[in-house]
């Protein structure tokens, strides 16, 4: 089963993630009229297009952390 959503379907699933956890990275705070979002556990190493694991996230947040785990904030403070 492919993990790809495109068009609608990511778009309403884009929307659930901001109607639940805000529209705030997940990391920093920062708001931004251009918000990504990100996957807790990266797509290239198995994660899904799953609402468990999506989180808002900034571009800047988003882009350095990668396909690093989610820890990689903890220990660098970015």
């Amino acid at each position: 089963m492919s993990n790809e959503i495109h068009g609608q379907k990511w778009r309403t699933l884009r929307e659930q993630v901001f109607r639940e956890y805000g529209t705030a990275c997940a990391y920093c705070g920062y708001e931004d009229s251009v918000m990504t979002i990100d996957h807790i556990i990266p797509r290239s190493k198995g994660g899904q297009n799953i609402m468990e694991n999506l989180l808002p996230a900034c571009r800047k947040c988003n882009y350095s952390r990668g396909n690093r785990d989610i820890g990689f904030f903890e220990r660098d403070r970015t």
